[in-house]
């Protein structure tokens, strides 16, 4: 025997669940998208952000290289001079240049730990700038929900206010 209750119940949550989808599908018109990352790269504040972040990048590699450097031509005169110093003498220059090794592998990751931070501190910086800017715009166009572009698969490009938002950025943030 057929429970027609429970049948009743599951058509009934398939019409709401099937018009709660068509209801979301019309207010498709209050739904826009923009690409964060050319808006980083081709506002002039992001522009500015990313250069600032560029410099201190190559300033990091820099010194990563100079201290490479001097390790590999510590390196080379240890290997030098293996054969006139002795085993003793010898081995402890091979354990200073392994703690010196260590120190750089430390300086290393210590510089990227912090260039990633300063970054992330940078950009958070700049998206609290422009975001007060981008909730003001969807306020005057009865703007409901904006999208990262990255995260749509396909759109319209009618739907796409990047280059709007880039303008009103570089007005208002110089």
């Amino acid at each position: 025997m057929i429970n027609t209750s429970f049948y009743k119940r599951l058509l009934n949550f398939f019409c709401i669940i099937f018009f709660s989808f068509f209801s979301l599908l019309s207010a498709d018109e209050n739904l826009y998208y923009i690409n964060v990352d050319f808006l980083l790269n081709e506002s002039k504040i992001g522009k500015k952000v990313i250069k600032q972040l560029e410099k201190i990048n190559e300033n990091n590699i820099e010194k990563i290289r100079n201290a490479e450097k001097k390790l590999i031509d510590k390196e080379k005169e240890i290997k030098t001079t293996k054969n006139i110093i002795s085993q003793e003498e010898f081995d402890k220059k091979i354990a200073s240049l392994k703690k010196e090794i260590n120190d750089f592998n430390n300086f290393r990751n210590n510089l990227s730990k912090e260039f990633n931070s300063l970054k992330n501190d940078r950009l958070n910086e700049l998206y609290q700038d422009i975001n007060p800017l981008i909730e003001t715009f969807m306020k005057e166009n009865n703007i409901n929900i904006l999208l990262d572009k990255k995260n749509i698969f396909i759109g319209s490009q009618d739907r796409d206010i990047t280059n709007e938002i880039i303008k009103l950025i570089d007005q208002k943030l110089n």
